[in-house]
């Protein structure tokens, strides 16, 4: 991903509306995370020049509202952005690191940060493997009316509270 762009639509004619910038972009999701009724963009990149992975939040317009650093490529390597399912309006974004480089057996793990402030939430403890792409679900697994987090790596399976 090397930019954002917006465009507009009225019948007839497709206008590009307005565009950003994005170094090293790794994913891209569009949620309403503090619970406004209007989704925002989140994109997680990573910034080769300072080794320094980042989360920024986008209007619909594309005007910067926000962003804040995750981790260091030093430590690990950016994967995914999912939105913690809640019932609540305001929900937290779940980040998947993947361990810096090949062969690392448990660095890999899943944060849970504040979608405004950069706050972590929590952290997974160290995993074994990277979370496999698009394995990350929710789910009611146990019949109680709380939804755990499944997911799967490629050394297994696991379930959380």
């Amino acid at each position: 991903m090397t930019g954002l762009k917006v465009f507009t639509f009225n019948g007839s004619t497709v206008t590009q509306a307005a565009s950003y910038s994005i170094e090293g972009g790794s994913d891209l999701l569009v949620a309403d995370t503090d619970g406004d009724g209007k989704a925002d963009i989140y994109v997680l990149q990573t910034i080769f020049s300072t080794n320094i992975i980042t989360l920024q939040r986008f209007n619909g317009a594309l005007a910067l509202l926000g962003g804040f650093p995750v981790d260091s490529l030093s430590t690990s390597n950016t994967d995914r952005l999912y939105v913690e399912e809640s019932g609540f309006g305001r929900k937290n974004l779940l980040v998947t690191l993947g361990a810096a480089g090949y062969g690392s057996a448990l660095n890999s793990r899943i944060e849970a940060v504040d979608p405004l402030s950069g706050a972590t939430i929590w952290k997974s403890p160290p995993l074994r493997g990277d979370v496999s792409l698009d394995s990350l679900n929710f789910y009611d697994l146990y019949g109680d009316g709380k939804r755990e987090i499944v997911f799967g790596t490629r050394s297994g399976m696991y379930i959380t509270q």
